[in-house]
């Protein structure tokens, strides 16, 4: 959240203000005389007494060639001026060498002015080019607001108003991203992340057959043969999911039948979430076979961090070059994850492969139900 406030000044202009001659009727009985006195009254500049008229100002009086412009001498009788704390200054002067300039389009600021950061400006440069609008109503923004990992400026009301993006946490409108709708599972989507949503079964395979070999070029090798893969939505991923509640797009299944005590054959399979913009599938889809990857390599029912902290660096590893800016919000999203098991099982091992290595992190899943000591 960030914040700004409007802080209006406004210079007002002095008028001048002339006063005749006062005079004060003195009546004295004393042999019916009546006698006028006239007040005396002194130029503050030069100290002299004033005859015939002057100018009050603030309670002083000057004589007119004595009421002046600080910087050109010229007498402001009759005129606007300005008053500063360097003395009173004609229009003309105050706007070439006293006034304040526009920070926007460097013309002096005579009248009423916003400051805003620190920065001065007309209210109608600041208002047509600087005030910052709501990308959703137009209308200026006052106070916090929110700003989305796009880059985004909205009112933070308009969260209560406008769903917001399954996959990539815009607001769906037009301004943001060409709007949006919704599956038949409930599930959000905006038009951008729409545009290029996996919704055929034999793309997303082909998908997952590259991440695949990508991983094992990390070193993370699945000896399996095809793992069948389905599409599914997401209401069929609730009823099947045990994560407690969280968001989950995949689901790795594995079917054991066991012999004499021992594992005689095993069957895996993968259920994706179907419709999902490319990159979101392919995060899933890179963290659904680290958990293929595991059920072959590691311990039973190892530590949920280090299981589900290890699928989501398997998704960092694909992601990780990609500039792409959902890319980034994925990797965004993980690594602020509060979940103790996504997030910061994600964290810690992250941080053990950025210190020992990737072998190191492959060694530790295939030895141990937990992390080694110190992460």
């Amino acid at each position: 959240m960030s914040s700004f406030k409007n802080n209006d000044y406004m210079l007002t202009t002095m008028k001048l203000k002339f006063t005749g001659i006062i005079l004060i009727a003195l009546f004295f009985q004393c042999s019916q005389t009546f006698l006028i006195a006239q007040t005396v009254k002194i130029c503050a500049e030069c100290k002299k007494a004033i005859e015939g008229s002057f100018i009050e100002y603030k309670g002083k009086f000057f004589h007119s060639e004595h009421f002046v412009c600080s910087k050109c001498n010229k007498p402001l009788g009759g005129k606007v001026f300005y008053e500063t704390d360097d003395g009173l200054f004609d229009k003309e002067c105050y706007e070439e060498f006293i006034a304040p300039r526009c920070s926007f389009c460097g013309k002096p600021l005579s009248d009423e002015y916003i400051v805003s950061n620190e920065l001065k400006y007309h209210k109608s440069c600041f208002e047509k080019n600087i005030a910052i609008r709501c990308v959703i109503c137009s209308e200026i923004i006052e106070g916090t607001y929110s700003v989305d990992h796009w880059g985004n400026k909205f009112h933070t009301d308009h969260r209560n108003e406008i769903p917001e993006c399954s996959f990539c946490g815009r607001l769906m409108t037009k301004e943001i991203a060409g709007g949006g709708f919704r599956y038949s599972d409930g599930t959000d989507i905006c038009k951008d992340c729409g545009e290029n949503a996996i919704k055929d079964i034999s793309r997303a395979r082909k998908i997952t057959q590259q991440i695949r070999l990508q991983l094992e070029k990390q070193g993370i090798k699945i000896q399996y043969g095809d793992i069948p893969l389905k599409l599914v939505g997401r209401d069929e991923l609730q009823e099947d999911e045990k994560t407690d509640g969280h968001k989950t797009r995949g689901i790795t299944h594995q079917k054991l039948t066991y012999t004499n005590k021992s594992v005689s054959s095993r069957n895996i399979s993968i259920s994706l979430q179907y419709g999902m913009p490319e990159l979101s599938f392919v995060a899933t889809a890179a963290h659904e076979l680290m958990h293929v990857y595991q059920y072959l390599n590691s311990p039973d029912n190892n530590n949920p961090a280090l299981c589900e902290g290890s699928c989501n660096f398997a998704s960092y590893l694909i992601l990780r070059e990609n500039d792409d800016k959902l890319a980034t919000y994925i990797l965004k999203s993980m690594e602020e994850d509060e979940d103790p098991h996504y997030g910061a099982g994600y964290r810690r091992v992250k941080a053990m492969v950025e210190k020992k290595g990737i072998a190191f992190w492959l060694e530790s899943l295939k030895k141990s139900k937990s992390f080694p000591s110190g992460y």
